[in-house]
């Protein structure tokens, strides 16, 4: 189960580390990854140049 757990941590950390920050990971991603992230997603869901 500890193996689990590590490798959890560490992939936590490489998605941190590509994303450019170390902190405030979630689910594999930095908090400031996420909000990036939702906010692409929003422009690609509106209409564009409306």
């Amino acid at each position: 189960h500890y193996n689990r757990g590590m490798k959890m941590a560490d992939t936590t950390l490489q998605e941190c580390i590509r994303c450019g920050f170390e902190t405030d990971c979630i689910e594999g991603l930095c908090q400031e990854c996420v909000l990036a992230l939702q906010d692409e997603m929003r422009l690609m869901t509106e209409p564009e140049g409306e």
